[in-house]
């Protein structure tokens, strides 16, 4: 499992991963991206769990996304777009105080596309485990996420961007 917040990250999610970890065994790990300032406090929290690890920062964040079979991300339209992309199985949190996060959690779970949890329900990790292991132990719904996500995915976004420009320019 990928776990990452965004640029600053999210003590929501990096405390839930600490906790969750736990629970799903050492064969599931969790690779946690805590987000600029946060990497001590995931890391005490952490402390003794085998299946947890946590990092402030990573290059290649592309290649851990590809590599996981599950996402736990905020809804952030540019992770989601990304990970449309990639065609990997999502659990959206959108954070509570972002409008446009609220809106495309809501968009991408109408699709049957991510999975959304709130921040409030990140706090009951028997609930979070719960929906963990689903997701996991059943690849037919990581393929149903992954594929209803890809359909948002736009790989030659810039090209069209550039022919509409160009268009436009032209007349």
């Amino acid at each position: 499992i990928l776990a990452f917040g965004g640029g600053l990250g999210s003590t929501v999610i990096n405390d839930a991963m600490a906790s969750l970890a736990p629970t799903l065994g050492e064969s599931i790990v969790i690779y946690n991206i805590t987000g600029k300032g946060n990497i001590e406090r995931a890391k005490e929290k952490g402390v003794g769990i085998a299946n947890y690890r946590a990092e402030e920062f990573v290059y290649g964040l592309h290649d851990a996304m590809a590599a996981a079979d599950l996402v736990i991300t905020r809804a952030s339209a540019t992770a989601l777009q990304e990970l449309a992309g990639l065609k990997r199985a999502t659990i959206a949190v959108p954070a509570s105080q972002l409008g446009d996060q609220q809106l495309n959690a809501k968009l991408f779970q109408e699709a049957n596309a991510v999975i959304v949890v709130r921040d409030k329900e990140l706090t009951d990790t028997s609930t979070l485990a719960k929906t963990v292991q689903e997701i996991l132990h059943s690849p037919a719904h990581r393929e149903q996420l992954a594929e209803a996500l890809h359909v948002f995915a736009r790989p030659k976004a810039a090209s069209d961007l550039a022919t509409l420009i160009i268009a436009a320019n032209n007349g």
